[in-house]
């Protein structure tokens, strides 16, 4: 119990998530990918903190046994996937499936990893690397544009949309101008 009276106070500041991006890649003219990266720490005290100290609350979550952690998570995700919306450019929304997340043990390491650098007093300066969740949506006619909402607890969201172009260039000649 001393550990998460010394430690709370280290970490009882780093509640806010900082630096959220999403990239949105346009496919075939009708598939959508959304990568997100947060700072995971951060995204499990908002979707699941109700009130806690962001320093007990990772205390609590980083040694909570796997399965209650795991049941913990998949009720996170589906707050987040409840709240992050995709619009067609006539209003409709498009679905998001197949959101792909870290699993259960790696989220809590990542978590373990968190209060190891808070303990010898890195977490200030660096939070880790932005965690990656992923999703998709595929349109049945083409997509000309999207709107998106994100679920509040991301805060702010910088975005990234782009629409890959592909070429083959065979080796010793030159390729046609890419166009950015």
């Amino acid at each position: 119990m001393a550990c998460v009276l010394l430690l709370a106070p280290c970490i009882a500041s780093a509640h806010e998530l900082s630096g959220n991006r999403a990239t949105l890649v346009l496919r075939d003219n009708n598939h959508l990918t959304l990568t997100l990266y947060v700072g995971f720490p951060e995204l499990l005290f908002q979707a699941l903190g109700s009130g806690k100290e962001f320093g007990p609350f990772l205390l609590e979550y980083s040694t909570m046994a796997p399965e209650r952690f795991a049941q913990e998570l998949r009720r996170a995700q589906a707050a987040v996937e409840r709240g992050t919306r995709v619009y067609l450019q006539d209003g409709r929304e498009l679905a998001l499936t197949r959101w792909s997340w870290p699993d259960a043990a790696t989220a809590q390491a990542t978590l373990r990893e968190r209060v190891m650098r808070e303990a010898v007093g890195g977490g200030d300066d660096h939070h880790g690397e932005p965690t990656e969740v992923r999703a998709e949506a595929i349109a049945t006619r083409e997509i000309r544009s999207v709107a998106i909402e994100f679920a509040a607890m991301l805060s702010r969201v910088l975005v990234v949309a782009y629409r890959p172009t592909q070429a083959w260039v065979d080796a010793g000649t030159r390729s046609p101008a890419i166009a950015f």
